[in-house]
């Protein structure tokens, strides 16, 4: 098989790497492979550095398929990504509006972004809505009418370059180049909102072990990401510190909190001891995560949802989790459990998908010998 056959996927967690390798044709076979990290002591200074779990991975997945991967794409998240909006307002003098017109106002856009924020690379641009003369339209417009402005509202997701530069170097040294770099956190829910009805605004927390991602749907756009540098560690160094345990006994008595019989703990006192912790921890971490959300009160106007997600989340599958006053207005409250397939799938779905708000920019170029062409690529890339 050549690279263009299969289409790879690794979704490159503090905690988990899974590899998912997707045939492209019939009878479309699919790979999938998942690396547990462990870490031997609380570091809260979480930083992307190459471990055997990488090479364990990548030798499995080899031997599993009989090849040799040279090209892959990435999902990852960290705790500096976050979303940013911009609304660009264009006087157009009365013309038309065709597709390449609005890709050169994408395209200031992209360098508006890139001069300030320099030491931050795009991973996603997102069309959420155009306005042309007050009338909004959620896609490119395909007529052939004449208008006199233009309003495009337009959501970055920006990850820092040093991350993805550290990522690149761990695949370089196993001679991998990495093709597309996305936004784990957003590729599984853009994935998952799709699946949930019945609400306007979806509001999912993916809590990992070192950070945090609140993602918010508005229907099927998305509204808000952003994340925070606590997640399950934290709460495992709470528990350390409070019970004098050790890191690996800390760590063993949080994972057994999500059984519903839990062998590590050994009188009630000691584990409301240790739920009081995760609440205290989970209360901290919803609020840092809505801190720098302006729409909360709008929110509050509609039906909505909020959904745990995440290896850290897990533990609250079984344990009940109160909120504060001014979060009590979402009308349901769930966890969902993932899995190597759910979030590998999703960034396959995700490749292959039409995606009507993710934008694809196509800049005018010329060769030497002065042929014209269109080279159509991600922002990521």
């Amino acid at each position: 098989m050549s690279d263009k056959d299969i289409f790879s996927i690794i979704d490159y967690g503090s905690s988990n790497l899974r590899l998912g390798i997707f045939e492209n044709y019939p009878p479309f076979n699919k790979f999938l492979i998942n690396e547990n990290v462990s870490h031997e002591k609380i570091n809260l200074n979480y930083k992307i550095i190459e471990n055997q779990n990488i090479n364990n991975l990548i030798l499995n997945a080899e031997k599993e398929t009989n090849r040799h991967l040279k090209n892959i794409n990435v999902m990852f998240d960290h705790s500096k990504i976050f979303s940013l909006d911009i609304c660009l307002k264009k006087k157009i003098e009365k013309i038309n509006i065709h597709n390449d017109q609005i890709n050169k106002f994408l395209i200031e856009a992209r360098t508006l972004i890139n001069n300030n924020y320099s030491n931050f690379k795009i991973l996603h641009l997102l069309l959420n809505k155009i306005n042309l003369d007050g009338i909004d339209y959620d896609e490119y417009v395909q007529d052939d009418k004449i208008y006199n402005e233009i309003i495009l509202d337009i959501k970055f997701i920006l990850a820092p370059k040093d991350a993805i530069a550290d990522l690149r170097k761990i695949f370089k040294n196993y001679h991998i180049m990495i093709n597309q770099l996305h936004c784990s956190s957003y590729i599984k829910t853009h994935n998952y909102n799709k699946n949930i009805d019945n609400f306007k605004f979806k509001v999912f927390l993916d809590i990992g072990e070192f950070k945090t991602t609140l993602v918010v749907y508005d229907e099927n756009k998305l509204n808000y990401l952003n994340n925070i540098s606590i997640g399950s560690a934290h709460i495992t160094s709470d528990i350390s510190k409070v019970l004098k345990y050790d890191f690996k006994k800390s760590e063993n008595i949080k994972k057994s909190l999500k059984q519903s019989n839990s062998t590590f703990i050994n009188n009630e006192q000691t584990k409301n001891v240790l739920l009081a912790i995760i609440h205290a921890r989970v209360e901290e971490i919803i609020d840092l995560s809505f801190k720098n959300f302006n729409n909360l009160n709008y929110l509050k106007n509609y039906s909505s949802i909020l959904i745990f997600t995440g290896d850290g989340s897990k533990i609250l599958d079984k344990n009940s989790i109160y909120l504060k006053d001014e979060y009590k207005f979402f009308n349901d409250m769930t966890f969902f459990e993932e899995n190597t397939d759910l979030i590998c799938g999703a960034g396959y779905l995700f490749h292959t998908s039409e995606k009507s708000d993710e934008i694809l920019i196509v800049p005018k170029t010329y060769k030497k010998q002065g042929f014209f062409e269109k080279l159509f690529y991600y922002f990521s890339r």
